[in-house]
């Protein structure tokens, strides 16, 4: 019965998550659409921060912080910025899909991360981000998020909407870490190797 119960409370999250997403654990956020993705970002995120984090000056070839009065749009720096690298990823991998639309969750730190993964396992890994499928959503940790992370993730999320048999778990890190590692060399990151 108890194993009932939880399957059963799971179950019914997954469902509330699905329907409403917004308004149950993501009441305190903003969001920003760009091509490619639906962004949602907890009120403490800063998109100045995320675009430095994500190194925008290596993909967009532009002066975030100009010295000058002509300050770009910070919305639409970040926009480009996510638009960019999800192209940049799909070239790394040579999977293009120019109709994908997703869903990108920053949430404000680990605890409530693992809260979302609950709905999804039973024993919750503590992990910085997380791709599901089942609603084409990636979740980050603020804290966590950076360049290499990100776009992991985006290369899971094109990599199960391409193949109508996803491959192996093992075959999307491999290919999920290649697009990593091409990445960080690209920003002139360090890379591990």
């Amino acid at each position: 019965m108890h194993i009932f119960k939880r399957n059963y409370t799971k179950f019914i999250l997954l469902l509330l998550l699905s329907l409403f997403p917004k308004t149950i654990l993501f009441a305190q956020e903003n969001s920003l659409k760009t091509k490619y993705f639906t962004i949602y970002y907890a009120q403490d995120c800063s998109l100045a921060q995320l675009a430095d984090r994500l190194h925008a000056a290596s993909f967009l070839h532009i002066d975030i912080f100009p010295q000058q009065n002509n300050v770009q749009d910070i919305q639409s720096i970040v926009s480009d910025l996510f638009d960019s690298l999800y192209l940049e990823v799909s070239d790394i991998i040579d999977i293009h899909m120019y109709s994908f639309e997703g869903t990108i969750r920053i949430m404000p730190g680990r605890e409530e991360l693992r809260e979302i993964l609950g709905a999804y396992f039973k024993k919750v890994p503590n992990v910085a981000s997380f791709y599901s499928h089942a609603n084409n959503t990636i979740y980050f940790s603020w804290p966590d998020l950076t360049l290499g992370v990100l776009v992991h993730e985006m290369a899971h999320a094109i990599i199960s909407h391409y193949f109508v048999v996803p491959p192996s778990t093992k075959v999307q890190e491999i290919l999920a870490g290649y697009v990593e590692y091409s990445i960080r060399k690209k920003a002139g990151l360090q890379v591990v190797k």
